[in-house]
């Protein structure tokens, strides 16, 4: 008895040890055959924390415990999206229930519980799904941001018990929440009493309706207007998507005035700063002064020449123009509308990275039915779409930084200020503008190429004030005729003839000349050619060289 138990407890030592035989062996097939196993060191070099998400969502902070995960994110989509259930693989649950309201531009906060990610000190890579859906109306959309995101697993307690989103969306009793399109209609019901509602007005960030035929104060996202029966209607969202077929609808509650709603977020005032770049060597490639102009500068303007590639009057751009402005249409030209057309350009152009001397820019039409260029064209697309509408602008290249973006002009300082209010009342972000100076005014960089908003390039060096710049102004008429220019550098020349006597014939002319002609003193650029006299009465044939010297 007592060997058989001997026999037994051998027979699972023999059965543990093949698990673990096994269990190396499939870590073995799983590792990189092609690959030395790595240091710590060399592997604490490979990684590095991060957090990423597509889809118009930013990351702002990623944690990871060995039983939690938690996530920030900011919503920048431009428009109020309600988040589903964010999953992982090594979590089971989320501590935010389905449906929650993200505003646009508001910070969302998730941990995900139950969840197997290590120990503390390991290394953390997984992707997170984010599933999200807005509706308008009755419109409703859907997608999925992934996050990709690695981080050190830290110790326990690091993640709060509790995290909520930062929406003002509050609940209320006796209240009802709508959405509406602009100049859209619809009837509520409050306590059994029914209110007619009509987005009649709508804006960046402000919005009024019609209720049950009283007109409301425009409002902004936050602000309350009290009714005539003491019911009272709150903004909690606007959608202002500006380009052509963007959305444009409000989100409000109305409700019996038995309570305030407070917004939870406090009102930023964005800040700005605004560097003046006063260029020290430009050359406007549309009417070169080409005799003062070294060869350099000649052949480069022949090549960033894009005069002929901003054409105002194309019927497909002054149509996007149209489109692009559709919200400021009925007013003049104004700094709405420059930055209605940057907007339109980067929702509709897709950005592609290429060379800067590989390819002439496309015209801009082409550019806009492609839906993608490079920086030549979308300053081609840019800059014709601000002329169709009546302002003023020019490519400009910049060989230091090897790219090309539009300058629009502003004005003075007056039109610069109003402007920086708007872009950052637009955009909600603290800005800085980098603005070109020259004896008109103030050009404001419009550069499709990483900027987030008009006013800037990611490309530091193309701000450098001793950096040389090529402008383009359009040499495109209103009836299509293209007058640019060639430019061909002009020489003056001096042509003397001497007899050549040691010539003996036409024949052997061009070196003697040569010969002749250096003596006389020709130096720099020069040319010789002889021609000969022919005999008359008996005298010798003789030679004469032309000495032709180019100042």
């Amino acid at each position: 008895m007592g060997g058989g138990i001997t026999n037994f407890k051998l027979f699972i030592g023999i059965l543990l040890l093949s698990s673990l035989l096994i269990s190396s062996c499939i870590t073995i097939v799983q590792a990189p055959k092609d690959n030395q196993p790595k240091t710590q060191e060399q592997k604490a070099e490979s990684f590095q924390e991060k957090c990423e998400i597509n889809a118009g969502i930013s990351c702002d902070e990623f944690k990871v415990e060995p039983n939690k995960i938690l996530i920030k994110f900011t919503n920048k989509l431009g428009y109020r999206i309600s988040v589903g259930d964010i999953t992982s693989k090594t979590c089971k649950s989320n501590s935010q229930e389905a449906g929650s309201y993200v505003d646009n531009f508001k910070t969302y906060v998730a941990v995900l519980r139950d969840c197997k990610n290590g120990n503390v000190g390991d290394k953390f890579s997984e992707t997170l799904s984010i599933p999200y859906w807005f509706e308008v109306g009755s419109k409703s959309e859907s997608g999925t941001a992934t996050a990709i995101a690695n981080a050190k697993i830290v110790n326990y307690g690091t993640i709060p018990a509790q995290e909520y989103s930062h929406s003002i969306v509050e609940t209320f009793r006796d209240s009802v929440e709508g959405t509406l399109l602009e100049n859209q209609k619809n009837t509520y019901a409050v306590s059994g009493k029914d209110y007619e509602v009509l987005l009649k007005f709508i804006d960046v960030d402000e919005a009024q309706f019609t209720v049950n035929g009283q007109l409301t104060r425009k409002m902004k996202v936050g602000d309350t207007d009290k009714l005539a029966d003491g019911t009272s209607i709150d903004v909690t969202g606007v959608l202002y998507q500006d380009y052509a077929g963007g959305i444009h609808s409000a989100t409000f509650f109305i409700r019996k005035n038995t309570q305030s709603m407070q917004p939870t977020q406090i009102k930023r005032e964005y800040t700005h700063k605004i560097n003046v770049i006063e260029p020290k060597i430009s050359y406007d490639c549309s009417r070169l002064d080409v005799q003062s102009a070294s060869d350099e500068t000649v052949a480069r303007c022949n090549a960033y020449n894009y005069c002929d590639k901003m054409t105002a009057y194309d019927i497909t751009v002054r149509k996007s123009g149209t489109d692009a402005i559709s919200q400021h249409l009925n007013q003049p030209y104004s700094t709405s509308q420059i930055i209605d057309i940057y907007a339109w350009a980067k929702n509709n152009i897709a950005y592609q990275n290429v060379p800067l001397d590989d390819f002439a820019p496309y015209r801009p039409s082409e550019t806009i039915t492609l839906k993608s260029g490079d920086c030549k064209n979308y300053g081609a697309v840019i800059s014709s779409m601000i002329l169709s509408i009546g302002g003023q602008a020019r490519i400009v290249v910049v060989p230091k930084c090897i790219h090309a973006f539009a300058e629009v002009f502003i004005g003075g300082q007056k039109e610069l200020d109003s402007l920086t209010q708007e872009i950052k009342q637009r955009y909600q972000q603290d800005i800085e503008l980098n603005v070109i100076k020259d004896s008109q005014g103030y050009w404001l960089i419009l550069d499709g190429a990483g900027a987030n908003y008009p006013g800037t390039t990611e490309i530091k060096e193309c701000l450098d004030p001793n950096a040389e710049r090529y402008y383009s102004y359009s040499c495109v008429s209103a009836d299509g005729k293209i007058s640019k220019q060639t430019y061909k550098k002009e020489y003056l020349s001096q042509t003397v003839t001497y007899l050549c006597d040691t010539c003996k014939s036409i024949n052997d002319c061009e070196p003697e000349c040569k010969v002749v002609c250096i003596k006389a003193g020709w130096v720099g650029d020069k040319s010789a050619s002889g021609y000969e006299v022919p005999k008359y009465l008996g005298l010798k044939t003789e030679v004469y060289c032309t000495c032709t010297y180019y100042k």
